[in-house]
């Protein structure tokens, strides 16, 4: 069972950050299975990937931004805020490609992702 498959089936989503973070500090291609799990509606605990993708600043480029971008747009608060920090966290294409996102969002939430950026960073 690979680890991003031990961290969906993990019932914790604290035990599945950490089993993130052991994933993202391993020294592999993470784009491909990252871009998977992202996608995946099915997927639990994916705030808690983008969550840990934020903490630990991944450098998201383009095969992970897309996936991250559209998720700007899921239906739940709290998946639209850890995809607005991964971003945010995730070097400047990835910082631009979340300042044009946030034009093109319905006011509400864009402001919603500014208040939760402008509380995480002091910005």
């Amino acid at each position: 069972m690979s680890p991003l498959e031990r961290a969906n089936a993990e019932p914790s989503r604290l035990k599945a950050y950490a089993l993130f973070d052991a994933f993202l500090i391993g020294d592999h291609d993470l784009s491909g299975p990252l871009t998977e799990y992202l996608r995946d509606p099915q997927k639990r605990h994916r705030e808690a990937l983008l969550g840990c993708m934020a903490d630990r600043e991944v450098e998201l480029g383009p095969a992970l931004r897309e996936p991250i971008l559209g998720l700007l747009e899921a239906s739940d608060d709290r998946t639209r805020r850890m995809a607005a920090l991964a971003l945010a966290s995730g070097g400047p294409a990835a910082e631009e490609a979340l300042s044009e996102a946030l034009g093109q969002l319905p006011s509400e939430v864009a402001e919603d992702l500014k208040e939760t950026l402008r509380l995480a960073f002091g910005v």
